[in-house]
């Protein structure tokens, strides 16, 4: 029985990026958040949309080719690119588990020029109760829920991250800006 559920969009996180140096294209955000996924999880594939296709995208499958990487997202055209994450889920110290499109990370220029980072999990893994056929997910939070942190903080430390919102769906009063709480508060 299954204390976990998929779902797309289960919970996000919409954040600001202040990057360090020079405003840096949305490529260059995304080396960035790929170099810090860490124990959360990896790249999975991307969706670019360009200011040339305007609705129309182009998916690529990420084969860890750097050169690959480097020959598309240079394009000062880009508008928006979708990075499908694979997360690990974690169920010892050392044991994991790779579960595919478990997350995705939109970034994109706003109104203003600034660059945004949307965080979606379509996992609750990281939960402590969740809405899968058993609720209580203790033991899985126990071991992702920090991972997920890890994360979210890299994300502040290294990317300059400011949570705008939150959508924290089904799990109101569960859900911070640093991830899942172990109880919900009273």
């Amino acid at each position: 029985m299954s204390s976990w559920r998929r779902g797309s969009g289960l919970v996000s996180w919409y954040m600001k990026l202040a990057l360090p140096g020079p405003t840096p294209s949305i490529g260059g955000a995304l080396r960035y958040v790929v170099a810090i996924l860490g124990g959360f999880g990896e790249a999975r594939d991307l969706r670019i949309v360009t200011a040339s296709d305007g609705d129309r995208s182009s998916a690529l499958r990420l084969t860890g080719e750097p050169s690959q990487l480097d020959a598309i997202l240079g394009s000062p055209e880009i508008e928006e690119i979708w990075l499908g994450l694979d997360l690990y889920i974690w169920t010892g110290l050392s044991d994991s588990e790779t579960i595919e499109e478990g997350g995705t990370i939109c970034l994109e220029r706003g109104p203003e020029g600034e660059l945004l980072c949307t965080l979606f999990l379509n996992v609750d893994f990281h939960a402590a109760q969740t809405w899968g056929q058993k609720r209580d997910n203790r033991e899985l939070h126990r071991w992702n829920g920090p991972q997920l942190e890890a994360f979210l903080r890299r994300l502040e430390h290294h990317c300059g991250a400011q949570l705008q919102s939150l959508d924290a769906g089904d799990y109101a009063g569960w859900v911070t800006s640093r991830g899942f709480q172990s109880k919900q508060p009273s």
